[in-house]
């Protein structure tokens, strides 16, 4: 098999090995999570509980903060907002398209935390998505370290751990000590929402979640389109507008940008907003290419 190949179908299955690690590995530890200059620092435990298997972060700075995961789902938060923190793993049935809009290497070793570690590095195959380098525990599976950087090799986001241990943490340590809020999925809306979609996508991405949220500012509803390449996502919010005055914005803080513009059609205007971990020239595009079409389909959509 030629080098390249060969890399590639190691990284694959380096990436699935953190699959399951992600799912079973019991472990505890300490990160650190840096993102424009910022640091902050947190505990971490998972391990089993009722048959499941939880995952516990504390942050460790400032007014006392954690989360609690089950099964990879985000139960509580003392904060009452999704955060996310660890990085998100492709899922088992997208690591084989990663080589679509990656370049697939492994680096070669490292230690982080003491341990052995394979180095992991994903390229970007054009300017629409950020490249990822991971340090991967030898001996478990579980990412030690990840690195994002854009297209000019600017860091983005970092986590690495200064503390890992095997060691399964006991239950107490899979229960918040405080408060800790429940975070209830978002009942369907059934009221017609004047959606608009994409006329163009960055290769690779693929619609994967389409809901509907209550909008507190009006009787309709916003809309909500999540698209994926495998490990890079970001949503696409509609929300009509009505007489509501809103000019178009854009921002971003670190990997993650936010793109507003206004949508104008005859059933009335719609404010769009791209938010995701993506490079803002992405981002950008995707909120201009949007259409307001009684039936868009996916033949309407194009990449290049």
């Amino acid at each position: 098999m030629a080098p390249a190949a060969w890399a590639e179908e190691g990284v694959q299955a380096w990436l699935l090995r953190m699959q399951q690690a992600q799912q079973a590995v019991p472990y505890q530890g300490v990160f650190v999570y840096e993102r424009e200059s910022n640091y902050a620092t947190y505990r971490v435990w998972q391990g089993e509980r009722d048959g499941h298997v939880v995952q516990r972060i504390q942050d460790q700075e400032g007014d006392p903060h954690e989360l609690l995961q089950q099964d990879g789902r985000l139960i509580c938060n003392s904060r009452g907002q999704h955060v996310s923190l660890l990085p998100r793993l492709p899922a088992e049935e997208h690591v084989a398209r990663l080589v679509e809009s990656y370049e697939l290497r492994m680096v070669g070793r490292s230690r982080v935390a003491g341990r052995v570690s394979t180095v992991l590095a994903l390229i970007p195959r054009d300017k629409y998505r950020y490249g990822h380098e991971w340090h991967v525990d030898a001996q478990t599976g579980v990412l030690l370290k990840a690195v994002m950087i854009n297209d000019d090799g600017q860091l983005l986001e970092r986590l690495q751990f200064s503390h890992f241990s095997t060691e399964a943490p006991a239950e107490p340590a899979l229960i918040p000590q405080g408060p800790c809020e429940t975070m209830a999925a978002a009942e369907p809306v059934v009221t017609p929402v004047l959606a608009p979609m994409p006329q163009w996508l960055p290769p690779g991405f693929i619609e994967v979640r389409r809901q509907q949220v209550p909008n507190v500012r009006a009787e309709l509803a916003v809309s909500s389109v999540l698209f994926s390449d495998g490990l890079s996502s970001f949503s696409v919010y509609s929300e009509p507008m009505g007489q509501q005055l809103a000019a178009d914005a854009r921002s971003q803080l670190g990997p993650t940008v936010a793109v507003a513009h206004r949508v104008q059609s005859e059933q009335g205007d719609v404010m769009v907003t791209v938010v995701g971990e993506v490079p803002l020239v992405a981002a950008e595009r995707v909120a201009l290419s949007m259409r307001v079409h009684d039936h868009a389909t996916a033949s309407e959509v194009t990449h290049d």
